[in-house]
């Protein structure tokens, strides 16, 4: 439940992965701060875009990591000096690209731990928390408006659990 969510690597092309979840998040309601951050843009869906996460006007709770796997690394040590306390990884090119990759992954696992940030990934799809419209991914599955219900659910796998998601919807679950 954030009150605020930051976008790192926020872009203006609301369908790519760095503008979804702006436009989700607005579109379905998220009643918390949004905060887009990337220093090419002044505004973005009528929201200041700051340049980095130490210029934003409040600590957010989540921060959404879009960046390239480089760039991800130092995002999420801005985040650990920003005291946020959960941050999502997007990027790909870790563990699944090979020796350089095992080790910048490595490295987001030291700066999570040094800093005590809850993450997500990398090379994720993102979350979402239906109750508080929390819209914080890319996708097909999140083009629905979910209703709140009485389950919860974590896969390894987002494409096996978005997919459950949407069947359970379309099913009145």
């Amino acid at each position: 439940n954030p009150r605020g969510v930051a976008v790192g690597g926020a872009s203006n092309d609301l369908s790519r992965i760095g503008g979804q979840p702006i436009r989700l998040l607005t579109e379905f309601g998220y009643r918390g701060g949004v905060y887009p951050v990337n220093p090419k843009y002044p505004q973005l869906l009528g929201r200041t875009c700051h340049a980095s996460l130490d210029a934003l006007p409040e600590t957010p709770d989540l921060a959404l990591i879009v960046v390239n796997a480089k760039l991800a690394i130092r995002m999420l040590e801005a985040c650990g000096r920003k005291g946020v306390p959960f941050a999502i990884v997007f990027s790909s090119g870790y563990s699944e690209a090979g020796d350089t990759g095992v080790s910048m992954q490595d490295e987001l696992s030291a700066i999570a731990r040094r800093y005590d940030i809850g993450l997500v990934g990398p090379n994720c799809q993102g979350l979402i928390s239906v109750p508080n419209k929390t819209y914080a991914g890319f996708g097909s599955a999140f083009i629905y408006d979910y209703v709140p219900g009485p389950v919860s659910m974590v896969s390894q796998s987002g494409g096996f659990g978005f997919s459950l998601m949407s069947l359970a919807a379309m099913d009145g679950g």
